[in-house]
C-alpha cells in the first residue's frame, strides 16, 4: 500500500458536507477580497469614483451575502434540496466525461490570469491570492469529481489543490518568455551572454574564455545555440523548460525509486515534489547531479553505483562548490533507507548484493561478523561514494579550469567573500529571515521523519541525520554570504536530501531492521494539509505581471544605443557593455567588437568577493579611458546598509564600482525607459 488514505476518504453521498465547505470557501475569500477593496481604496480614493472598483465591491459584498444566506439554509430543511441540486449538477457534468479535464483548466487559468494579469496590483496580497486559490480549488475539484477519476472527495481536493496549485506555479512562468529585447531583471538576460561564449567564435568572431561562474548551468543554456539566429524569446523559453523539465523529471524518477503504484498518487507526488523544491528554488542544473543518481543508482551493485556517483560528481564539479559531496551524500541516503543494518549491528545484506566484488567482506556477508566489524562494513560503501565523489568533483573542476584558461583564482571568490549573519533572521532583503523560512519548508517532512523511522537501526538514523545536518550547516553558512541571503536557493543541497528522507518515509519505503510493522504509513490529515498547504502557499507568494516600457520607447532606446555605439566604432574607439551584453549576442546592435571583461554579474561577484587584481585592472582601464562608451545600468545613488534590501550589495557596488567609474567618466545619455545609462570619457 502506498498509502494510507483510506481514513481521509468521505462517504460520496454526504455531499451537504461538501458544499457547506463551498459556500465557506466563497465567504471567506470574497470576505478577504472586499476588505482589500476597502483598503485600497483608503490608499487610492477610487471607490464611487471608478464605476469598475465600485461595481467590483458592490458584487463581492452581493455574492457573499447571498452565500452566507445559502451556507445558513443548508442546515434547514432546505439542506436536502441543496445536496438534491448539487448532486444532479454533478451527474450532468458527469455525462461529459473527460472533457471535465478540460473544463478543469478554467479555473486554473481564471486564476493565474488574475495574478499575473494587468490588475494583478489588487492580487498582491498573499490572503487575497489564498481567498482567489481556494476557489478556483472548489472549482477545479467540482470538475474532477465529475471526471470519475477519484473516490473520495478529501482525494479530489487534494488532487485539485496541488493540480492549480502547479497550474499558477507553471503559468508564472509565462511572462518570462517575453520578446522584450532588454533584460527582465538585473541579471537575467546575462545568462544567455555566458551560455553564448562556448560559440564565441561563430557568434562575435572572436575567441573568449567560457564562464567561470556556474559552468554546468550555462552549457545547458547553450543548447539553442547550436541553430544560430534563434531569438531572445526562444532561450528565454528554452530556460522555462529546463526549469519545469529538469525539476519534475527529478522527482518523477524518485517517484519510481519509490515505486508508488497509484497512478494518481504518483501524479500528485510529482507535483507536490516540485513545488518544494521551487521553495528554494533547487537550481536545475544542480538537480542535474540528483537525477542521475535517482536514474542509475543501485544501492545493491556498488560499482555500478559508484559509476553513476563519479559521473554525477563530475557534473557537480563544474556547478558549485557546495554541491562537490552531494552526488555521494544523494547515493548514501538511499543506501541507508534501503539497506538493513540487524538490531546486533550485523550487516545484513540481500542475497543479490554483490559484495565480495568490492571489499574482502565474506564474513559480513555470512552474518555472523562482530558489532563493530558489522557496522564497519555497512558504512564502507557509502563513506568511499562520497569520498571518491568528492575527490572527482574537485578534479572535475580541476579540468574545467585548465580547459577554459581562466586565472584559478577567480573560481574561488566566493570563498572571500563577506558573510552577514543577520540574513538568518528576518530582515529587509528576507523578510522571513533564512532559519524561519527553512524551518517553515522543512518541518512537514521532519516531523514525518520524527514520527515515522520506528524499525531503522539506530546507527542509520544517526548516518541519515548527519547528512541531514551536514548539508543544513553548509546551506545556512552559504546563504549569509553577501549577493545570496534573499531566499532559500543556497539550502538546495539539503532540501533535496529532505526529500529524499521524506518521500521514503512518507510511503512506508524505507527497509526496516525490526522484525515488526516497521516504518509507520498513516498520517493525520492535519500533518497532510500542513505537507500540501507549505509549498503551494510559497508558489502562490510569487509571481507578477512583467511591467515593459512602450514599444515606441523600447524601438526608440535601441536606435539611440546604435547610432552611438557605430560612431564609436567608426572613429576605431572600443564600446564596453557592462550590462546589456546580449544586445550584441542577438544581433540588436551589429558591428561592435565585442570587450570580454566586465561583465555586470562577474564585475558585481569581483567587487563582493574584493578581488584586488581583477578590479586594478579595471580600474586601470578606467582611469586611462580605454572605452570610449560605457552601456551600464544607471549609476549613482547612495549607500543604504543594512536597512534597506541588498544594502551591502549596493554600497559594494557603489563604493568599488560607481565611485571610480564616475571619476573618470560622465553621463553622455539616459535611456530611462529602459534602465541604461550611457558614459564617455571626462575630457
Amino acid at each position: 500500500m502506498d498509502i494510507s488514505i483510506r481514513r481521509l476518504r468521505m462517504d460520496d453521498h454526504d455531499q451537504i458536507v461538501i458544499l457547506r465547505l463551498g459556500l465557506a470557501v466563497v465567504i471567506l475569500s470574497l470576505a478577504v477580497m472586499v476588505y482589500q477593496i476597502t483598503l485600497l481604496d483608503r490608499e487610492l480614493g477610487f471607490l464611487f469614483v471608478s464605476r469598475k472598483w465600485t461595481a467590483a465591491l458592490g458584487l463581492g459584498t452581493f455574492a457573499a451575502a447571498i452565500a452566507m444566506i445559502l451556507l445558513i439554509a443548508s442546515w434547514t430543511t432546505w439542506g436536502e434540496r441543496m445536496e438534491r441540486w448539487f448532486g444532479m449538477l454533478l451527474a450532468a457534468l458527469n455525462r461529459l466525461g473527460m472533457l471535465n479535464l478540460i473544463l478543469f483548466l478554467i479555473p486554473v487559468v481564471v486564476f493565474s490570469y488574475l495574478l499575473l494579469g494587468p490588475q494583478a496590483y489588487f492580487f498582491e496580497d498573499l490572503s487575497v491570492r489564498l481567498g482567489s486559490f481556494g476557489l478556483a480549488v472548489f472549482a477545479g475539484a467540482v470538475f474532477l469529481k465529475a471526471a470519475g477519476l477519484l473516490n473520495g472527495w478529501l482525494e479530489t481536493l487534494t488532487a485539485s489543490w496541488l493540480l492549480v496549485g502547479a497550474g499558477y506555479k507553471i503559468a508564472a512562468f509565462i511572462p518570462d518568455v517575453s520578446s522584450y529585447p532588454f533584460s527582465l531583471g538585473w541579471s537575467e538576460a546575462s545568462r544567455y551572454y555566458y551560455a553564448s561564449l562556448l560559440f564565441a567564435k561563430r557568434i562575435y568572431g572572436v575567441s573568449a574564455q567560457p564562464s567561470v561562474l556556474h559552468p554546468s548551468r550555462y552549457m545547458m543554456q547553450a543548447i539553442p545555440f547550436l541553430i544560430p539566429h534563434l531569438p531572445l524569446w526562444l532561450h528565454r523559453l528554452w530556460q522555462v523548460l529546463l526549469w519545469i523539465g529538469v525539476t519534475g523529471g527529478t522527482v518523477y524518477l524518485l517517484a519510481k525509486r519509490l515505486s508508488i503504484s497509484q497512478a494518481w498518487v504518483r501524479l500528485l507526488f510529482v507535483l507536490w515534489g516540485a513545488l518544494f523544491l521551487f521553495q528554494g528554488p533547487v537550481y536545475y542544473h544542480l538537480l542535474v547531479s540528483a537525477l542521475l543518481v535517482f536514474w542509475g543508482f543501485d544501492s545493491r551493485r556498488f560499482w555500478k553505483s559508484l559509476v553513476v556517483v563519479l559521473v554525477a560528481s563530475a557534473w557537480a564539479g563544474i556547478s558549485r562548490v557546495n554541491w562537490f559531496p552531494v552526488p555521494g551524500l544523494l547515493a548514501a541516503s538511499i543506501y541507508f533507507l534501503e539497506t538493513q543494518l540487524g538490531p546486533q549491528g550485523k550487516f545484513k545484506p540481500e542475497p543479490s548484493r554483490l559484495i565480495a566484488e568490492t571489499v574482502s567482506v565474506q564474513e559480513h556477508v555470512s552474518g555472523e561478523a562482530s558489532t563493530w566489524k558489522g557496522l564497519g562494513a555497512y558504512l564502507l560503501q557509502p563513506v568511499l561514494w562520497i569520498g571518491f565523489g568528492t575527490l572527482v568533483a574537485f578534479g572535475s573542476q580541476a579540468v574545467y579550469v585548465l580547459w577554459s584558461g581562466a586565472d584559478p583564482g577567480l573560481f574561488a571568490s566566493s570563498l572571500s567573500s563577506d558573510l552577514l549573519w543577520y540574513r538568518l533572521f528576518p530582515n529587509p532583503t528576507f523578510p522571513l529571515g533564512i532559519l524561519l523560512a527553512i524551518l517553515l519548508v522543512s518541518a512537514p517532512l521532519l516531523i514525518v521523519l520524527v514520527l515515522g523511522m520506528r524499525g531503522l537501526h539506530p546507527l542509520r538514523v544517526v548516518a541519515g541525520g548527519s547528512i541531514l545536518l551536514a548539508s543544513f550547516l553548509g546551506g545556512v553558512v552559504v546563504s549569509t554570504k553577501i549577493g545570496g541571503g534573499s531566499n532559500l536557493h543556497n539550502m538546495d543541497a539539503f532540501l533535496s536530501l529532505l526529500l529524499i528522507f521524506g518521500a521514503y518515509v512518507f510511503f512506508g519505503k524505507a527497509v526496516p531492521d525490526a522484525s515488526d510493522d516497521g516504518i509507520r504509513r498513516d498520517h493525520s490529515a492535519i500533518l497532510l494539509a500542513f505537507i500540501l498547504a507549505v509549498p503551494v502557499a510559497f508558489a502562490l507568494n510569487q509571481g507578477g505581471p512583467l511591467k515593459l516600457p512602450e514599444e515606441q520607447r523600447v524601438e526608440g532606446a535601441l536606435r539611440s544605443l546604435r547610432d552611438l555605439t557605430e560612431d564609436v566604432v567608426q572613429q576605431n574607439g572600443e564600446v564596453l557593455f557592462i550590462s546589456q551584453r546580449h544586445l550584441l549576442t542577438f544581433g540588436y546592435i551589429q558591428g561592435v567588437p565585442l570587450v570580454e571583461k566586465y561583465e555586470n554579474v562577474f564585475l558585481m561577484e569581483m567587487a563582493m568577493a574584493g578581488n584586488e587584481t581583477y578590479l586594478n585592472a579595471f580600474y586601470d582601464d578606467i582611469r586611462n579611458h580605454r572605452f570610449s562608451l560605457i552601456i551600464s545600468d544607471p549609476l549613482g545613488g547612495r549607500t543604504k546598509g543594512s536597512e534597506y534590501p541588498f544594502g551591502e550589495e549596493n554600497d559594494v557596488w557603489i563604493a568599488r564600482i560607481t565611485r571610480p567609474l564616475l571619476d573618470d567618466y560622465q553621463r553622455k545619455d539616459l535611456l530611462k525607459s529602459v534602465g541604461i545609462e550611457v558614459l564617455e570619457p571626462k575630457h
